[in-house]
């Protein structure tokens, strides 16, 4: 598997200044199995000429969580993954220095966009992500913002994947880090009749009580890389637990959203009631208003509330929420 990675920052040294925003999209080697961004709150002023560039300034950021407060959900999102960005060096050495200032040891394999680009694209005559993505047709949809640029490096990554005739990635790589194949303590009869599509899916113990809902798209990859996870204790003894999977598709990743909390509430599975409980203290909502449509809210999660998606602050649900309303024109 792979995290494939953006950051923006208050300036050009990891020692010296902080990350503004962050954007990760997990990659299984065909396509996007889940994806994760907000901003930070960089606890300093951003500079004018920097604000300039990236279009975030000392207020978007004023109520965005701070990084410590993002540090767990970046090592569960990056955990057996390959760490990809374009100048890897760059994106790596700032999440690196900040995991550092917490006294934490942030260590991933590495694979740079710039650097695997000049021996499978000779003769570019610039390597920058701008230009790059231009003379290959590929569309940036916000640069310098860490999804767009984030989205793009996922797009000349697949591009350069099927452009890697001689299979350079792979070998750079051992096989259990990339993850291509089905794990071997996967039964085979869980696996292979999952589709790589978007939808909900679901996770039954051996009394075939429901334990888990899910959300993906790709649900195949989805369902694998929690039988590749080691994060957590509650981790673990889902995926020993799970005797029986079921799937249903949604055709967009807005009605999976949708589905998947709609269903958590109606039979709160062991294991999302887990989940739940943490550190993420605001959502967003879907709500059936007078009018009969369904309304997004950005809002606090009250108590005994299940929202969508949660977030750890306000700021970063908001930001999600238009994310959302641009994906789906709303």
């Amino acid at each position: 598997m792979f995290s494939i990675i953006d950051i923006e920052t208050t300036g050009g040294s990891s020692k010296r200044d902080k990350i503004t925003e962050i954007a990760i999209y997990i990659h299984d080697g065909t396509s996007v199995v889940d994806s994760y961004s907000t901003l930070i709150n960089p606890e300093c002023t951003i500079p004018y000429f920097i604000s300039n560039l990236t279009g975030i300034d000392d207020k978007m950021v004023s109520d965005a969580p701070k990084f410590y407060e993002v540090a767990q959900k970046i090592v569960e999102f990056t955990n057996d993954t390959v760490f990809i960005a374009h100048n890897v060096g760059f994106d790596y050495g700032f999440i690196h220095q900040e995991f550092k200032n917490l006294g934490f040891d942030f260590k991933r394999k590495k694979l740079c966009t710039v650097q695997l680009s000049r021996k499978l694209l000779p003769g570019m005559g610039s390597y920058s992500l701008g230009k790059l993505c231009k003379n290959l047709n590929i569309e940036i949809n916000g640069r310098h913002r860490a999804a767009g640029d984030a989205l793009a490096t996922v797009k000349l990554f697949e591009m350069l994947i099927e452009r890697d005739a001689n299979n350079l990635i792979k070998k750079h790589f051992t096989n259990d880090i990339l993850q291509f194949s089905i794990p071997k303590i996967i039964p085979n009869e869980l696996i292979i009749p999952l589709p790589e599509k978007t939808g909900v899916y679901y996770f039954f113990d051996d009394e075939d009580n429901l334990i888990y809902i899910g959300k993906s798209n790709n649900i195949r990859s989805r369902v694998i890389s929690h039988f590749n996870s080691n994060q957590t204790k509650k981790a673990i003894e889902m995926k020993q637990r799970i005797k029986r999977i079921s799937y249903e598709l949604t055709g967009s990743e807005l009605i999976a959203l949708l589905k998947e909390s709609e269903e958590i509430k109606q039979q709160l599975p062991l294991f999302n009631r887990a989940q739940r409980r943490s550190l993420f203290n605001f959502g967003i909502f879907a709500e059936l208003e007078l009018d009969g449509y369904i309304h997004l809210k950005a809002r606090k999660i009250a108590r005994q509330q299940i929202p969508l998606v949660s977030f750890y602050s306000l700021a970063e649900a908001k930001e999600n929420l238009r994310r959302i309303c641009d994906e789906y024109e709303l």
